[in-house]
């Protein structure tokens, strides 16, 4: 059983909150950070709002209807924590891509010609955070625990934009998703369909991580992502 099962449904709210819910939990997925992951989650709300205010015409003339909360605060407030989140969240999926994905295949494969150890690839996070290789021990310390609950969610983060290229082949698919064209992050705020793929991914990508060679994380250590 996960440690604990976030609700990310469109049905209910709008489906810029339920991505954000999304978003803020790999940002924020410590039990003791769930007021930061809220601060951040309406950061993010209202950062998607504007974005698409200032991309969609039709979209800012017509009605919307948006919680009070989600603006109540003064803006350098907003921007600073959605700052602050966005570099979190920006840390953990870097980590979690370079550690996780080469584990995701019947036979681990190397990067940058390394063994995909831990610590290899912990000094491959770093070198992409602009540290030195040897801070290896520190990234895995301050940054892959802390990340390893959410490190499925946040893999499928980096697999669907690899997947993006070949959605954009499709003419349909462009046509019904727009707002893609601007930001890949700020379509997926709007698109329940990109969210529940995003969801649907994560899942999969989780109980591999119970069996990955190179690190074994408990299920009841993860958070599971739940569309309904």
């Amino acid at each position: 059983m996960a440690r604990e099962t976030v609700l990310v449904s469109s049905q209910s709210q709008p489906s810029y909150e339920a991505a954000a819910t999304f978003y803020a939990t790999i940002a924020y997925p410590d039990p003791l950070d769930k007021s930061r992951r809220e601060a951040f989650r309406i950061a993010l709300c209202r950062s998607a709002i504007i974005a698409r205010a200032e991309v969609d015409q039709g979209w800012r003339l017509s009605c919307q209807v948006i919680r009070p909360e989600i603006f109540c605060q003064e803006e350098h407030y907003y921007e600073k924590i959605f700052d602050l989140g966005m570099t979190l969240f920006t840390k953990r999926v870097i980590c979690s891509s370079t550690i996780v994905i080469s584990h995701l295949y019947d036979e681990p494969i190397r990067l940058s010609g390394l063994r995909p150890t831990v610590d290899n690839l912990a000094a491959l996070v770093a070198e992409a955070l602009g540290m030195s290789t040897e801070s290896y021990k520190t990234v895995q310390s301050k940054l892959w625990a802390p990340t390893k609950s959410v490190a499925h969610a946040a893999a499928a983060v980096t697999l669907f934009r690899m997947k993006v290229p070949k959605l954009q082949q499709n003419s349909d698919w462009v046509k019904e998703h727009p707002l893609c064209e601007h930001d890949m992050m700020l379509g997926s705020m709007f698109y329940p369909d990109i969210l529940s793929l995003l969801v649907n991914l994560s899942e999969k990508i989780r109980p591999r991580l119970f069996v990955a060679r190179a690190f074994r994380i408990a299920e009841q250590s993860t958070i599971q992502f739940r569309t309904s």
